[in-house]
């Protein structure tokens, strides 16, 4: 839907040129604006959303707010299926955009621009505000949307996980996420670049969800990367790139940091902010104490229900296939059971492997199926072999933590009437760190 709002300058001169330009961008552009509904409703920061499309199918690669000389850039490449769907071949998937304007007190004049590739800023809507300090403003979506990034690249789309907030000052910085070619040849490796400091991404980690938003796309689920770096003291660019085989290194995100100038400036516990590995040595490593607890409440439990482990494999990988049974062995609640069927194997080891634990413990049970009839058979089959009170499924390269069934026990004595539990997880590399 095209908009044209009404029109306030410093001068009449002036007015008249940027209706003339907005007039013209008509004909160029269709956009729409779902946010603010109400733009004159005093506020301290102007959350724009929308999108917009260049009517000939040129790529817009940036879009901003300016009012006066002051400009505001957003992000431009927001995924909007509901505008491809609709305005059919001129539409791009991502043609959405985010742009946050602090507004100063009084009345403003805020223009909006998209730029294409020739770099020329064109207006296609002005609109009158009104700016209130003491009004406190809410972001219509995800806050992240708002941070403007520079470096955006059409080829790349990616997703920063952490840090979610980028703090004012931090000297060292964890940084995590993924990143997937659109078009082009699939990305291979990622890095950050600070000053004429470059740190090397651990790039390749599995992301089932980035590979199911992407249809399995090549190279979308093994998309994800995380890296640790170094800022300086003093204002810096952090930079991230990705690289495709011998290709060059192309940017995708920009964000400025800052590095304290004296160790002084900073604590420790700000430090350590998205450090998961820290917080895990901190706050989430069993001590003595602990399971002494543990097994002291899980004998006192009123109901002590039967768990029916189900565990469907087929040519599994022996070592997280041996993992996986020593996670479901090594559970502080010990009324369980592991029901393993082999979906007719063709590597013999595997089932050599799962009766030598079955003979070892006795609440390991095994069968081997004639023919393969894939997950759903092999579950079915695991399923017709428990006699537990509930079921968990469990895949042959997942492990649980010790403490997982047992805290699935206590909510159920907490709570008898319960008939389902969801319980998130971790993703693991091949060095077992989460």
């Amino acid at each position: 839907m095209k908009k044209l709002p009404s029109l306030f300058g410093d001068s009449v001169e002036r007015g008249r040129t940027v209706d003339t330009r907005i007039t013209g961008a008509e004909k160029r552009y269709s956009w729409w604006f779902d946010n603010p509904l109400d733009w004159e409703r005093p506020a301290r920061t102007l959350y724009i959303t929308g999108w917009c499309v260049n009517r000939r199918g040129e790529d817009i690669r940036g879009i901003r707010a300016r009012i006066g000389r002051q400009k505001f850039f957003g992000n431009y490449g927001i995924q909007r299926k509901d505008v491809a769907a609709a305005l059919g071949p001129i539409a791009v998937e991502r043609s959405g955009f985010a742009i946050a304007v602090p507004l100063p007190p009084g009345k403003s004049h805020v223009v909006i621009e998209v730029q294409e590739a020739d770099r020329v800023w064109r207006p296609i809507a002005i609109e009158d505000t009104l700016g209130a300090p003491n009004k406190d403003s809410k972001p219509p979506i995800d806050a992240k949307y708002f941070i403007p990034n520079p470096g955006a690249n059409p080829r790349i789309e990616f997703w920063i996980d952490q840090p979610s907030i980028w703090s004012r000052k931090a000297r060292y910085l964890r940084v995590s996420g993924w990143c997937v070619a659109i078009s082009g040849s699939e990305v291979t490796q990622v890095r950050a670049r600070v000053r004429q400091k470059t740190f090397q991404a651990r790039f390749g980690t599995v992301r089932p969800d980035i590979g199911l938003l992407f249809n399995n796309r090549p190279g979308t689920l093994r998309s994800g990367f995380s890296l640790d770096a170094i800022v300086p003291p003093g204002r810096s660019q952090f930079i991230i790139e990705a690289r495709s085989g011998e290709g060059p290194w192309e940017t995708f995100f920009i964000h400025p940091v800052r590095g304290p100038i004296f160790r002084g400036q900073f604590d420790e516990q700000q430090e350590i902010v998205g450090d998961y590995a820290l917080w895990i040595k901190r706050y989430d490593r069993l001590q003595r104490d602990d399971i002494r607890r543990i097994r002291k409440q899980i004998a006192q439990f009123p109901d002590s229900p039967l768990i029916s482990v189900l565990l469907p494999v087929y040519n599994s990988n022996l070592k997280w296939l041996r993992r996986a049974i020593r996670s479901v062995q090594n559970q502080l609640y010990s009324r369980w059971e592991l029901c393993i069927v082999d979906d007719a194997s063709t590597e013999r080891k595997v089932w050599q492997l799962l009766l030598r634990y079955a003979r070892r413990d006795p609440r390991i049970r095994v069968m081997r199926r004639a023919q393969n009839g894939h997950i759903s058979a092999a579950s079915n089959d695991a399923l017709s072999m428990a006699k537990g009170d509930f079921v968990a499924l469990l895949d042959h390269d997942d492990e649980l933590a010790p403490t997982a069934l047992y805290f699935v026990a206590l909510a159920f004595n907490e709570d008898p009437k319960l008939q389902l539990l969801y319980s998130d997880e971790d993703k693991l590399d091949s060095r077992s760190r989460r």
